[in-house]
């Protein structure tokens, strides 16, 4: 079964009219369009087909700085970004391609944008074959640059889906997000200075917290784990109610609730600990959260 591709765009330029592209089963670029609440043209491909995996991804933007011009960009059979274009006088151009073959797989999600704070430029952001997120631009009508990389390799599943969007209040900063090969969705950006950071976790790291031993039962709480995902918690006790400290250690599994909050009680296995250390693992993603107790009050075992 194929995964077809699919956007939307308005054409620039052109009053009223919307446009949808997607990849058709021959391989090229194919467009339906609108005006106003008028019917939908049937599919018509500005150029010949067998460029593009059928069903491949595609995007659509405005060329910044360029008036009255669309573009539409995808990955071809050669691993190479394209990009397609028309004017205001409807006579479409291309498929041009940009930067060198074997960047990306073919057919790679590609998402567009305009870079915020630089005037006049577009940006097309794909992950490429050694899983790192990349970014190409123009500014306006000159020659397209990069694609240049962004963090570190092997941080993405190649191809894999990408969005990109300004940062509503921050100005002159654009955001590019993707999910990770943990599942994890990050965020990359870019502010006024040009230099680019990330890939960072949107999902805040977990965090559990040991409350003060009071009875034979260890408590252990925590959130940002996996949503309704097991969680490994190693432990540590000891206990001094004797002449040497005693010290026992553990592993249990409990499940993150669907809010990604854990809350366990545990046997105390000495029945009279002092101090408890916990490793928490999310299985699904491997992140660590660490905690110990300090200062507690010793169990009386009765």
């Amino acid at each position: 079964m194929i995964s077809h591709g699919i956007t939307a765009s308005c054409r620039f330029g052109v009053a009223n009219q919307t446009d949808v592209y997607l990849i058709g089963p021959d391989g090229g670029l194919n467009i339906s369009s609108a005006v106003g609440g008028g019917p939908w043209s049937d599919l018509f491909g500005p150029q010949p087909g067998a460029m593009f995996q059928p069903g491949a991804a595609v995007a659509a933007s405005a060329q910044y700085g360029v008036p009255d011009t669309t573009v539409v960009f995808a990955v071809g059979n050669a691993g190479q970004l394209t990009v397609t274009w028309v004017g205001k006088d409807g006579q479409w151009k291309g498929p041009a391609t940009i930067g060198a073959t074997g960047v990306f797989p073919p057919g790679a999600a590609v998402a567009a944008s305009a870079q915020y704070g630089v005037p006049d430029q577009t940006d097309v952001f794909a992950v490429g074959n050694a899983g790192q997120l990349t970014v190409t631009w123009v500014g306006k009508d000159g020659p397209w640059k990069g694609p240049a990389t962004i963090g570190a390799t092997g941080v993405f599943p190649p191809g894999a889906a990408v969005a990109a969007s300004a940062q509503y209040g921050v100005p002159d900063t654009t955001d590019v997000f993707a999910v990770n090969n943990n599942s994890e969705p990050t965020v990359s950006w870019v502010g006024p200075d040009g230099q680019w950071k990330g890939p960072a976790n949107l999902v805040p790291d977990p965090q559990i917290t040991l409350p003060i031993i009071e009875d034979p039962r260890l408590t252990v709480t925590g959130t940002h784990f996996t949503p309704s995902g097991d969680v490994w918690l190693k432990y540590w006790v000891t206990g001094n109610n004797g002449p040497t400290p005693a010290t026992q250690n553990g592993l249990i599994t409990v499940r993150a609730d669907r809010y990604g909050r854990i809350g366990t009680k545990f046997q105390d296995p000495l029945g009279h600990s002092n101090k408890l250390e916990v490793n928490a693992t999310d299985v699904a993603t491997g992140r660590i959260a660490t905690g110990k107790t300090t200062d507690q009050h010793p169990i009386d075992p009765g």
